[in-house]
């Protein structure tokens, strides 16, 4: 009977011993999920960088119905040089009203490591004066002088090539159209001509359109 008390005892105090356990660790598991999984009012935590390579192309920049808001003013401007985050109770604008405004990449966010596939690069756009800045995704950038009459003549030999199974130069079709668009760039306008001859250098050096990374001239394709 003694025996069969004791035994009872013992299950009793590793019962209340496992539980407790339990409820010590358990809370600093939950917390280390959420701690990796961290997210700023919903969106992705970012990485945001400088593109010299990009900014130093100049205001040739125009933006198209942009997935974030067009803030006014250069406090909301500075606010943006750290964070994606949306800003609470700011001044913004529609695009639609600015569409004649010019713009240049300041900043590049990526998202962090552990969502990364999940998120597209952001750039910031900022007009001359600093009025209008934006987060946005290059879908919703164009260069300034793409609806141009004499960039239609650049712009569709190269989107011939977009359409083909394979971009590389080293088809002679697309080698082809490429050295087209080569030609009718340096027909353009001086203020034209620079950006759109470079972007397109830019290209030739890596062999392949899908692979010219950062060119904002085919940010539109």
């Amino acid at each position: 009977m003694e025996k069969l008390k004791f035994q009872k005892l013992v299950t009793s105090v590793l019962l209340v011993a496992s539980t407790t356990g339990v409820l010590m660790t358990a809370p600093k598991r939950v917390q280390a999920v959420a701690d990796t999984n961290t997210t700023e009012s919903g969106k992705p935590v970012a990485n945001i960088v400088n593109k010299p390579n990009l900014t130093k192309q100049g205001y040739v920049l125009t933006i198209q119905a942009p997935s974030g808001k067009i803030y006014v003013g250069q406090k909301n401007y500075k606010k943006q040089l750290t964070t994606t985050k949306p800003i609470s109770n700011a001044k913004s604008v529609s695009w639609k009203k600015i569409k004649n405004v010019r713009f240049r990449i300041e900043k590049v966010a990526y998202a962090t490591k552990v969502i990364k596939f999940g998120g597209a690069p952001q750039y910031l756009l900022v007009s001359k004066d600093k009025k209008y800045s934006c987060w946005t995704t290059r879908y919703s950038i164009k260069y300034y002088f793409w609806n141009t009459k004499k960039m239609q003549q650049v712009i569709k030999p190269l989107s011939k090539l977009t359409t083909r199974n394979s971009s590389s130069l080293k088809k002679i079709r697309n080698k082809q159209d490429f050295n087209q668009a080569i030609l009718a760039a340096k027909r353009l306008p001086a203020n034209q001509r620079k950006v759109v001859l470079e972007s397109l250098n830019q290209v030739k050096k890596v062999g392949n359109i899908d692979k010219a990374e950062d060119n904002i001239l085919l940010f539109s394709f």
